[in-house]
C-alpha cells in the first residue's frame, strides 16, 4: 500500500508543478516584490522545470562604495506562491541553488539567505551561504535541508507560501567598492503524503517519508 501511495505522490508531483507552469493569465500562482524585484516591472522571469522553480533576475544586486547608500548594500526579493494541493498531499521546499557574481575586496563579505514560511504559521525554514573577498568571479551557491528539518505545507488546509531571498555585502571599509548579484535561483520542491488518520487528541496529521 505504501508503494502505491508513494507512486501516487510522485505522479501528483509532476501534475502539480506542471499545472503551475501552465497557469492561466489573470490567475497567477506566483507574485514577486522587493528591492531586488520591483513589482510591475520586467525584473523577473520564471519557469518550472519539473518540481524545480527557476527564477531569472534582471538586476538583483547589492553594493557598497563611494556614493552608494547603505540601503543598497542589501537587496531582497519576496515570492508568494499559492499552489492548489489536493487533500492528503503536501509539499515542501527542500533546496536552493543560486548563480551570480561576486566582486569583493579584502575584508569584504557577501551573504545570501532564503527564508520560507506558510501564511498563518510562525515556523520558518532558512538557508544561508557566505563568501569572503578578495574575489572577482561567478559563483554557484547551494544548500539542502535535512529531511527532518524541512517545512511542510499544512495538511488539508490551503495556505500561501512566502519565500524571501536576500543578498547583502559588507566590509570593514564602507568606502571601498564591492558588489554581488544573484542572476538565477533554482528552488526545488518535493511532495509528501499526509497520513489518512489524524490524532483524535490533537487533530495533527502525520507525514509519510519524503518522496521525489
Amino acid at each position: 500500500m505504501k508503494r502505491v501511495l508513494n507512486n501516487a505522490a510522485v505522479l501528483l508531483s509532476g501534475l502539480l508543478f506542471a499545472g503551475a507552469a501552465h497557469a492561466q493569465a489573470g490567475a497567477p500562482t506566483l507574485t514577486f516584490i522587493g528591492s531586488g524585484c520591483p513589482a510591475d516591472t520586467e525584473s523577473v522571469n520564471h519557469r518550472w522545470e519539473g518540481n524545480t522553480l527557476v527564477i531569472d533576475f534582471a538586476d538583483f544586486s547589492a553594493a557598497k562604495g563611494p556614493g552608494v547608500s547603505l540601503v543598497q548594500s542589501r537587496r531582497n526579493c519576496s515570492l508568494t506562491m499559492d499552489l492548489k494541493v489536493p487533500k492528503g498531499f503536501k509539499y515542501t521546499l527542500v533546496s536552493y541553488r543560486a548563480y551570480g557574481h561576486d566582486s569583493l575586496g579584502e575584508g569584504d563579505t557577501r551573504n545570501i539567505s532564503v527564508n520560507s514560511f506558510f501564511q498563518g504559521s510562525a515556523a520558518q525554514s532558512s538557508f544561508s551561504n557566505d563568501a569572503a573577498g578578495p574575489k572577482d568571479a561567478n559563483f554557484s551557491a547551494s544548500s539542502t535541508l535535512p529531511s527532518g528539518e524541512v517545512l511542510w505545507s499544512p495538511c488539508n488546509v490551503q495556505r500561501a507560501q512566502s519565500i524571501n531571498t536576500s543578498i547583502r555585502v559588507n566590509g570593514s571599509d564602507r568606502t571601498a567598492p564591492a558588489s554581488a548579484s544573484i542572476d538565477s535561483l533554482r528552488l526545488r520542491f518535493r511532495v509528501g503524503l499526509c497520513s489518512p488518520e489524524a490524532s483524535p487528541a490533537t487533530g495533527s496529521i502525520e507525514l509519510q517519508p519524503i518522496v521525489d
